[in-house]
């Protein structure tokens, strides 16, 4: 039927002229497959809210401190009394939180370029409805939608 010469009608698309296979029809197929998503990575993260503190409450926190009221004589001694001084004040005024978070991977096709056109659009559409007049309003809510 491949080979068949055109019909009457000298149109070489002629739907007489293709094999079966040719034709369109919406076939469903039922199948199973065993296909998963992969679960999203979690990753455990610490914090502080280090914006949070009370400047005039740590500043007090310092003063009284046993770090300024140490007075012991080596330089190692000074350090760690320091250390543990801050650390613990700290933790007093901004506790160490931890989160669960997801991390989601990143989509290859939204690159930068793709991020300033979109930025680029949303602005001119801004700016565009903004400069709308009371007649192009009108237009564009009752004729338009």
């Amino acid at each position: 039927m491949l080979g068949a010469p055109p019909s009457s009608s000298g149109s070489v698309l002629d739907h007489r002229s293709l094999p079966p296979v040719f034709e369109s029809r919406r076939v469903s197929l039922p199948c199973a497959t065993t296909l998963v998503k992969p679960a999203h990575m979690q990753k455990i993260v610490s914090y502080r809210k280090l914006r949070s503190i009370d400047v005039e409450a740590f500043k007090h926190g310092i003063v009284v401190s046993s770090m300024l009221q140490t007075t012991q004589g080596n330089v190692d001694g000074l350090v760690t009394a320091f250390t543990n001084g801050l650390t613990s004040l700290i933790d007093k005024h901004a506790p160490l939180r931890t989160r669960t978070i997801t991390e989601r991977p990143d989509c290859p096709w939204y690159t930068d370029t793709l991020h300033e056109a979109k930025d680029l659009r949303r602005k001119l559409e801004r700016r565009w409805k903004n400069r709308l007049t009371v007649t192009t309003k009108y237009i564009e809510i009752n004729v338009l939608w």
